[in-house]
């Protein structure tokens, strides 16, 4: 990742930077840091100790919160202009047809957001 933030709160540690996830586990510029700053104090913990990564630190609550719905929006715009398109397409493969909702409904329950519809394949 090339930019989060890690934090040793009980050691008050915090560093921003890039991180490497491994094999073995966490490396990289930011865990290096921690490391270095805290090695007393992580010694004295027996190198067990809860640490908090921030995956998206350039972002608030709100600003993802805003990202979320403008790449919905976007998902609409898409789903709305293949309707136009779709019934012309569909007219080449009988059978075989493809509904697009005009909307793209809640997610369900495992998280999934469905855009297409194929009916063909729900009858059976």
């Amino acid at each position: 990742m090339a930019d989060v933030e890690a934090a040793v709160p009980s050691a008050g540690l915090r560093e921003r930077g890039p991180l490497l996830i491994t094999h073995w586990g966490l490396s990289g510029p930011v865990i290096l840091r921690l490391s270095a700053w805290g090695a007393r104090v992580l010694c004295e913990a027996g190198y067990r100790f809860p640490l908090h990564v921030n995956w998206l630190p350039a972002h608030t609550a709100d600003s993802l919160a805003q990202e979320f719905q403008a790449r919905r929006m976007a998902e609409l715009r898409f789903a709305s202009s293949l309707t136009n398109l779709l019934p012309q397409a569909q007219s080449h493969v009988p059978g075989r047809g493809i509904e697009l909702s005009p909307f793209v409904p809640p997610a369900s329950s495992s998280g999934l957001t469905p855009l297409f519809r194929f009916p063909a394949c729900e009858a059976g």
